[in-house]
């Protein structure tokens, strides 16, 4: 059974066909306009393929109306700033009046940018990422202005870009209604996501692995606060590089969520680990040394969920509902696993979620969830709950409002290590485009990949810069 969501004006929404979208916006925004807590901007980069001058207007104040609803401030939407780009090409002068034009927002206390593109979005995406996460701290959100056509009918484009700059500047976007919980509370329980970026076989030499994380900082699950560090060797033969390495990302993470609950440490730690085997199950708990629950997640290629009595019937796929699970024991241990049909299996890309991170083909397959190490769900009910928080988890994403395909956390992971990969391209891709990362020539040339290569600006290192 899928969860209600609540709205953060505190409005209950139910949730149908993998979605908790409404046509009704004032379920979400309405005319309250709290106290301002943040400001934004907008910045125009691009040539000729905008769409009408009319049609840009009318959708800024559409997205200032509705940034409003969140205490925030677009403070110039009747003239956003500009910068003229012709072709696709990224020029040295084009890059110097668009690093000119984000900084001038810093002394006016702008905590985001929203970047509208016209065209030729690639080499300008890399950029302005790389610009604005590591050298100036500011968020940035880049948006397509020929999509506007399709916002100025329901709205829906505001409407995303709204939820991202509200999460991206520390606010809540959604909540469940309730819990299907009662063997643990989350008050006292920090849920993670853990995964290991590994070079590829044609990496540059001094390429390194990257080692990324993200956590919960509060019950309702609305903040999840990322965590990179490169994966070093080190010479200590009591410890391995990758307990090393969650142990150091664990610890950061601890001190945050005590920022946010009065100074208390987590108690239960449940963590989803994106591909973990046994192999580095032992590493990870005696990193730990906590009461904890461990769980592997990984597509299942070689599954495919079927009503009974409907194998050899060709639509028999269309018949899966939404969140179809199946749970099962396994024979090497005495844990289990389950898997979760999130979407409805089709074939093609747009009857794919639009919220989904991966392709068509690999959306709609089942993820199997394999609970390797538990301290925490030991009865019968309280396997069946986890597994409920696993699903729920889904429909909290806060940039769109349908169910994402894996949960909460490893999809976070998915956006994180894509942002990240636009860092460590120089290394892990050096002959893909013949650029140095796009954009990345600002912060290394060469050598070996060092802290410094993930290193995020101290302004917006701990927010979800990576959305």
């Amino acid at each position: 059974m899928a969860p209600a969501i609540v709205y953060h004006q505190q409005k209950e929404v139910p949730t149908l066909s993998g979605t908790c979208t409404t046509h009704n916006t004032g379920m979400i925004f309405n005319d309250s306009k709290p106290p301002i807590r943040c400001k934004a901007a907008v910045l125009m980069i691009g040539g000729s393929r905008w769409a009408a001058k009319e049609m840009i207007s009318k959708t800024l104040t559409t997205l200032q109306d509705r940034l409003r609803s969140f205490g925030i401030d677009l403070t110039n939407a009747d003239s956003p700033l500009k910068v003229s780009m012709k072709g696709d090409k990224l020029k040295p002068a084009v890059k110097d009046d668009i690093e000119m034009k984000i900084s001038g927002l810093l002394p006016e206390k702008v905590t985001t940018v929203v970047i509208m593109l016209s065209s030729g979005s690639k080499p300008v995406y890399g950029y302005v990422k790389s610009l604005c996460d590591v050298i100036l701290g500011i968020h940035s959100v880049c948006i397509d202005s020929y999509n506007l056509t399709v916002a100025e009918k329901d709205n829906g484009y505001c409407f995303q870009t709204a939820l991202k700059v509200n999460v991206k500047t520390g606010g809540r976007n959604r909540s469940l209604a309730s819990l299907r919980l009662a063997s643990v509370d989350l008050k006292n329980t920090m849920i993670a996501g853990f995964d290991v970026m590994n070079p590829p076989a044609t990496a540059k030499q001094g390429s390194k692995p990257v080692v990324v994380m993200v956590s919960s900082t509060s019950p309702d699950m609305s903040q999840w606060v990322p965590a990179m560090r490169i994966l070093e060797k080190i010479q200590k033969r009591d410890k391995q590089p990758m307990e090393q390495a969650l142990s150091d990302l664990l610890s950061n993470q601890i001190s945050h969520w005590k920022k946010n609950n009065k100074g208390a440490s987590p108690g239960n730690f449940i963590i989803y680990h994106k591909g973990l085997t046994e192999a580095v199950c032992a590493q990870e708990i005696s990193s730990l040394r906590s009461t904890m629950t461990l769980i592997a997640v990984n597509k299942d290629h070689h599954t495919k969920l079927q009503p009974l009595g409907s194998i050899d019937k060709a639509d028999a796929d269309k018949t899966i509902p939404f969140g179809a699970m199946i749970t099962r024991p396994r024979s090497v241990s005495k844990t289990w696993e389950f898997l979760i049909q999130s979407h409805k299996p089709q074939h093609t890309k747009e009857e794919v979620s639009i919220a989904s991170t991966l392709d068509a083909s690999e959306a709609t397959l089942p993820t199997r969830y394999t609970v390797l190490y538990d301290d925490i769900f030991t009865t019968p009910k309280a396997k069946v709950e986890l597994e409920d928080l696993t699903y729920d988890m889904q429909y909290l994403f806060a940039s769109s409002t349908a169910a994402t395909s894996d949960t909460l956390p490893i999809h976070y992971l998915g956006l994180l290590r894509k942002r990240m990969e636009l860092f460590v391209q120089p290394w892990y891709r050096p002959k893909q485009d013949g650029q140095k990362g796009k954009g990345q020539e600002m912060k290394l040339s060469g050598g070996e990949m060092s802290s410094e290569t993930v290193r995020i600006h101290e302004n917006i290192r701990d927010e979800m810069f990576y959305i």
